[in-house]
């Protein structure tokens, strides 16, 4: 499985976008400044922001605005700690299907993050469940659901790194 991650990963590189739909927007020296913080920082508070940056907290809600409304920065997020909210498995499925799956796999809670990957309808996904059966359910839903080409699953033990915000164990 780690070819395929691999194969994705260079075909995305490789590619050359002829799509004029998805033009690289600018940013500000002052954008690419804040942004170069955060993404060395990941998640951090107004006041760390203005001691690293220099910047006052009212350009710092603009710049922020601006960045959001020009699309690099999607939305807020929170970071959550799984198993102290109950969830006692983490993990990232892979599924090939020839089915359009997108609105049943946004429909399932158990879904965090949803990717639609660079082979032909494959899809790549991370999710929480408190319990076995509670995947065993899930599982056998999207076997009925879907008709799977493939599936493949794998727990996470523990998360390192997210959005390169250190996680401590």
């Amino acid at each position: 499985m780690i070819w395929i991650f691999f194969y994705c990963i260079r075909t995305i590189l490789t590619r050359e976008n002829k799509s004029k739909e998805t033009k690289v927007k600018k940013m500000t020296p002052r954008e690419e400044m804040i942004v170069r913080v955060l993404r060395k920082e990941g998640f951090i508070s107004i006041a760390s922001l203005q001691r690293k940056t220099g910047l006052k907290a009212p350009t710092l809600y603009g710049a922020k605005q601006a960045l959001w409304k020009k699309g690099f920065i999607k939305k807020g997020t929170v970071l959550l700690d799984f198993k102290k909210l109950g969830y006692a498995l983490h993990l990232l499925f892979y599924i090939e299907t020839e089915q359009e799956i997108i609105p049943f796999l946004k429909a399932q809670c158990c879904i965090n993050t949803l990717f639609l990957i660079d082979i032909p309808k494959a899809y790549f996904f991370e999710a929480v469940f408190t319990s076995g059966e509670e995947l065993n359910q899930f599982i056998t839903m999207t076997e009925e659901y879907i008709e799977l080409k493939k599936i493949n699953f794998w727990g996470i033990k523990d998360e390192i790194l997210r959005e390169n915000a250190f996680v401590e164990s």
